[in-house]
């Protein structure tokens, strides 16, 4: 079985040619490289045709430069519609694969031939890629909405792919959730138990930072309810109104709790969070809920002390103001 390699290239060109040399070096040789440079703002296009040249990898290596920049979803799905191997592999342009990564993929394709996922362990790294420690993951029961378990490595058949509407170039951050989310409606969902993935923690990615979990949760969301939605006629690993609730709680709590943690001031976003947490499931996480009030309180507080405090400027022009209308 051929591995077709599928890797989103934007900026960083000093983090790429580590990814690329764990692919080169795989102990399984029946590979294909397609890689897809999304219109950088940096040399990272010249740093990878330097690359494909300088290692001989013009016969295996398809380099597909993006006029625009359309996002990590739009490129991961043109380097799928340029591929030609039965199994696609995803890996990020910054991380990894370990040297048996293909080879251990495909014994698991090969021996579970109505799984459209194969997904497996992965080390989370230090920003050299030096591993600290393995994360945790489990085998998928019912369905990945509810159990979040699919990360890095994802490997999936072209066959089961090309069953789904592919992937929407609409997500920027969970474009992994909407795709995983339509592969398990196809086939079935297997864990390889070997860590065969070097995944960089960095400060350098998109959804960095708690502003950044927070829109990446956003984009979950709406790759689950499209879910929900799309297994309505099929009823194919869907989820109960029950469980669709208790996933909506958890996720507007979040959701709330993340705001609070922004180095910014609070918005509505919090408040209209934190109600449709309460809404969804009022008897839930309580404690959550009532710390993220207090601590909401107490800003609240704070502010009203600030505006009375004589130094403030604010203060100063709240007394200025009654003054003349006095």
């Amino acid at each position: 079985m051929k591995c077709s390699v599928v890797v989103a290239c934007y900026n960083n060109p000093d983090l790429v040619l580590e990814t690329l040399d764990s692919i080169k070096t795989q102990t399984y040789q029946n590979w294909e490289l397609v890689l897809v440079e999304d219109c950088s703002t940096d040399h990272t296009l010249e740093v990878l045709r330097q690359y494909v040249a300088q290692q001989n990898l013009e016969d295996r290596c398809k380099l597909i430069a993006l006029p625009e920049n359309h996002g990590v979803s739009f490129a991961k799905g043109t380097g799928v519609r340029h591929s030609k191997g039965e199994i696609i592999v995803i890996c990020d342009h910054d991380d990894a694969l370990a040297p048996n990564a293909l080879e251990e993929v495909v014994k698991a394709h090969q021996a579970y031939p109505k799984a459209s996922i194969v997904y497996t362990q992965r080390y989370n790294c230090d920003s050299q890629l030096h591993p600290l420690e393995i994360a945790a993951c489990s085998q998928v029961v019912y369905s990945d909405i509810l159990e979040d378990q699919i990360s890095h490595l994802l490997t999936y058949k072209r066959t089961c792919y090309n069953q789904t509407l592919g992937y929407d170039p609409f997500f920027k951050l969970a474009d992994d959730r909407d795709i995983i989310y339509k592969l398990e409606e196809v086939g079935d969902v297997i864990l390889l138990e070997k860590p065969l993935y070097y995944f960089r923690v960095s400060d350098r990615g998109v959804s960095q930072g708690y502003e950044g979990f927070n829109k990446s949760r956003d984009e979950k969301l709406i790759a689950a309810l499209n879910a929900v939605e799309r297994r309505k006629s099929s009823m194919v690993k869907q989820i109960t109104p029950k469980e669709l609730a208790k996933y909506l709680a958890e996720h507007y709590l979040l959701q709330a709790e993340g705001y609070i943690l922004m180095n910014k001031p609070l918005s509505t976003s919090f408040s209209t969070s934190l109600l449709k947490a309460f809404y969804y499931r009022p008897g839930s996480n309580l404690k959550r809920k009532l710390k993220a009030i207090l601590l909401l309180s107490r800003i609240k507080r704070k502010l009203q002390k600030l505006l009375k405090t004589p130094q403030s400027p604010a203060y100063h022009q709240s007394a200025c103001e009654a003054s003349s209308n006095s």
